[in-house]
């Protein structure tokens, strides 16, 4: 999460409740003085459920009712050494993926669906 843009990051930020940005706050000082330092921004709104969907299940009018966040490349400057490129190479051929797909389409694009508690 850290290495998206400050806006996304609070919009992310925003869907939490008092419970969730506190034990967010707890996992690390980066998340505790980023949250501190917007805390009264946040909205802590309380979801029911949050979901991975796949988009190509939806139409195209279906997809004009939800609110749309296109991520951009964050690219940073710094001089990438032998020894980190073997640390990286290393890192993601031992990577686990974070979710499994049950997808049968194996679709490329997917959203994540956040239901609002309430509605």
């Amino acid at each position: 999460m850290r290495s998206l843009p400050t806006e996304v990051q609070l919009d992310v930020l925003k869907c939490l409740n008092f419970e969730q940005l506190f034990s967010l706050k707890q996992t690390n000082f980066y998340f505790l003085n980023f949250i501190n330092k917007y805390e009264g921004g946040l909205a802590r709104v309380k979801f029911y459920e949050l979901s991975l969907v796949d988009v190509e299940a939806f139409d195209n009018q279906e997809l004009d009712s939800y609110k749309t966040i296109k991520l951009e490349p964050l690219f940073s400057d710094f001089v990438l050494n032998d020894r980190l490129t073997e640390k990286w190479e290393t890192a993601i051929a031992k990577s686990i993926s974070l979710f499994l797909s049950e997808s049968r389409n194996r679709s490329k694009e997917f959203a994540v669906q956040l239901k609002k508690a309430g509605l």
